[in-house]
């Protein structure tokens, strides 16, 4: 007898799904790729508009030299707002390896020039152990990204365009996560993972509702990033009983433009003549 949390029928599978196509998902992607893992991508975006923030970002990524004086660093940045330390430690230790794991990928790490050493607030201790760096010979937007989404079109990935997630099917005695619902055409496509389901779909920027739940004094705001991040991978993982951790944290506000008809916002920039 059919288990009532399955579906009739599965309409793809795959050892690991990823649900969202930006720099997070590419990661996840390739690095299960790399392990002997078949993976799928399931993206909301029609194909073009992948990549999440990471496509409009400015592509640095930070690399640290020395775990000690990065997790001194990141705990100063925190403030009165402490981070569980074994979490402050991994990112360290993890942050530490990035331009290895780029060139072990195919790719060309190179230091920002005009900001050698450091980033945000210098002053702050261990700040001179963290270098900011990108992909190639040109920093600007779009460069990194466009090679963390060759990265993954080079191996034999599956990506699946405009077909969002929207529900994780579940165990219903066992509690394991078999599966991912998502829509396609309008239509229901339900993708079996044999081994995990990786959640890399970006925050709820573009929710007005959930920026007037999590935001305190927020009332509405515009995001100046990805139009397709609606916090469906929060909701998805809260069904499950995924427990929430800082909702209320976000970057910005940014001087922009925002007109009626697009549904994100246009940078401003005072000029100097």
């Amino acid at each position: 007898m059919r288990q009532p949390w399955l579906p009739e029928k599965w309409d793809r599978e795959a050892d690991v799904v990823v649900v969202g196509f930006g720099g997070a998902g590419a990661a996840a992607a390739i690095t299960a790729h790399e392990l002997g893992a078949r993976v799928l991508m399931l993206e909301k975006a029609p194909e073009g508009e992948e990549g999440g923030n990471t496509r409009i970002a400015g592509q640095g990524y930070l690399q640290i030299y020395d775990v000690d004086k990065a997790v001194a660093y990141l705990n100063a940045l925190c403030g009165h707002y402490p981070v569980p330390q074994g979490m402050v430690r991994a990112w360290a230790e993890e942050v530490r390896g990035n331009s290895d794991w780029i060139s072990s990928i195919g790719g060309d790490p190179q230091e920002h020039q005009h900001q050698p050493v450091g980033i945000e607030f210098p002053d702050l201790p261990g700040a001179d152990c963290v270098h900011k760096f990108h992909n190639g010979d040109v920093v600007g937007y779009s460069n990194t990204w466009k090679f963390f989404e060759s990265a993954v079109k080079r191996r034999p990935i599956e990506i699946l365009y405009q077909s969002p997630g929207r529900e994780l099917i579940q165990n219903g005695i066992t509690r394991e996560i078999l599966g991912v619902r998502a829509e396609q055409g309008g239509k229901a496509l339900h993708v079996k993972a044999r081994k995990a389901v990786v959640l890399t779909c970006g925050g709820f920027e573009n929710n007005q509702e959930m920026i007037r739940n999590y935001l305190p004094g927020v009332p509405y705001c515009y995001t100046s990033g990805s139009p397709h991040n609606e916090g469906d991978g929060i909701r998805m993982a809260q069904a499950v009983g995924a427990d929430l951790w800082h909702m209320n944290n976000y970057a910005g506000p940014s001087m922009a433009l925002k007109v009626p008809e697009y549904r994100t916002t246009f940078s401003m920039a005072p000029l100097h003549f």
